[in-house]
């Protein structure tokens, strides 16, 4: 017991040991950051895909079961208005299916469907905290696209929250392997290689002596050659 703990005293009492800890740790540092960067955009696009659900069964139930003429919007002025009051959205566009835009209800739209080029299906402004979606005619189940603005800000918060969180974690699980693996490895791996560079430490410092000591000693015997003729 005594030797165990002698011997993680020399561990820690190691520059070299110091060297490898902080390079070992940097390496577990880095690799956890990257899979935690992966987690963070996964958790962003699982956020705004339950945002985009929840969107869609808001607006299933308030479809008018009439047959419109392609030029009415799908749901009523109350309808509209009812929805953006109790759930997040905050904007409705309704297109036909030739993609001409017969109505919209709410805040104005960033994301708009061209009637001849390919659109986007979706826009997501993190600073403003509005994501906006294209709901096609097979997820409604009528022949019209409606596209919905939803009000997102609740995802930039929950983001931060799991920043901070992930950031804690890393360090925490960093820090823990680190730790775990400078222990495991001295036994068989980091006390000979201490021992080694202890020696070839003492045996430097005693070289750099004896050379100074020679060199001293190969001064005086040049002064005393240089004096000598003198003296005699």
């Amino acid at each position: 017991m005594v030797e165990q703990q002698s011997s993680l005293n020399n561990i820690w009492n190691s520059k070299l040991v110091w060297r490898i800890a902080v390079a070992l740790f940097m390496v577990i540092l880095a690799v956890n950051t990257l899979f935690s960067v992966m987690k963070i955009s996964q958790f962003q696009k699982d956020r705004l895909y339950d945002l985009r659900e929840l969107g869609l069964y808001s607006i299933i139930p308030s479809l008018s079961n009439k047959t419109f003429d392609q030029s009415r919007p799908p749901i009523d002025n109350r309808g509209a208005n009812r929805l953006i009051l109790i759930t997040p959205i905050t904007g409705l566009s309704y297109y036909n299916v030739g993609k001409q835009k017969i109505g919209e209800e709410g805040a104005d739209f960033t994301l708009q469907l061209s009637r001849t080029g390919q659109s986007p299906s979706q826009y997501y402004n993190s600073d403003d905290g509005i994501y906006e979606i294209v709901y096609t005619p097979g997820e409604l189940g009528v022949s019209y696209y409606v596209v919905a603005q939803l009000d997102a800000r609740r995802i930039k918060a929950e983001m931060m929250k799991a920043i901070q969180l992930e950031i804690v974690i890393v360090l925490l699980l960093s820090s823990f392997v680190t730790l775990v693996l400078i222990i495991a490895l001295s036994k068989w791996f980091l006390d000979p290689v201490i021992h080694l560079y202890d020696r070839l430490s003492r045996a430097t410092k005693i070289l750099k002596i004896h050379q100074s000591q020679i060199k001293a000693y190969m001064t005086k015997q040049k002064l005393a050659v240089r004096l000598r003729p003198r003296i005699s």
